[in-house]
């Protein structure tokens, strides 16, 4: 396998992938939502209260069951609102406006690395500084020791299809 693409990473592509950048020798920001499972987690406990509440209150007949699960289900549902939809979008917007500077660079992908370069440097990236990949809409995101985002819209079709199955079974041995 051999990909040579160019590629810009625009404030908006990063903001995407999670990152906001402030100047061009250093990124600050990596996110990848890491609380999202925790909230999610949090949430969805919450919300089960709220249906042992209503059990409660079918085996007790007392209403303060009711005004409990209800009290529940908000607060639940609120924390998985908050960790899925809310959050996405209220960090897209902050980082997007963070603003930065959009970059070019070129990627030379094969089997063994990844070279990543532009006009002032040029970066080597192997297989094993990276343990999983995420995707977004725009972007695919390598992470591990080392953090690479990859805008889509940068593959044709061919590359597209050539890069997701290599992906696929790279982090399958992980």
């Amino acid at each position: 396998m051999r990909i040579d693409i160019q590629a810009e990473l625009t404030p908006e592509i990063l903001a995407e992938a999670g990152i906001a950048y402030a100047t061009k020798d250093k990124v600050y920001g990596a996110k990848y939502l890491k609380k999202r499972n925790s909230q999610l987690l949090r949430g969805g406990f919450i919300a089960l209260l709220g249906i042992v509440m209503i059990v409660m209150f079918f085996l007790h007949k007392r209403a303060e069951f009711i005004v409990f699960a209800a009290v529940a289900f908000l607060i639940g549902g609120t924390a998985v609102y908050s960790a899925t939809v809310g959050n996405e979008k209220m960090l897209y917007k902050k980082l997007a406006g963070a603003g930065g500077e959009t970059r070019a660079r070129r990627y030379l992908i094969t089997e063994k690395k990844i070279e990543s370069s532009n006009e002032e440097k040029k970066t080597l990236l192997r297989w094993t500084d990276f343990d999983r990949k995420m995707e977004t809409r725009n972007t695919i995101i390598l992470l591990g020791q080392r953090v690479l985002v990859l805008p889509k819209a940068a593959f044709d079709e061919q590359q597209m299809t050539l890069l997701q199955s290599f992906l696929a079974e790279q982090f399958k041995k992980a």
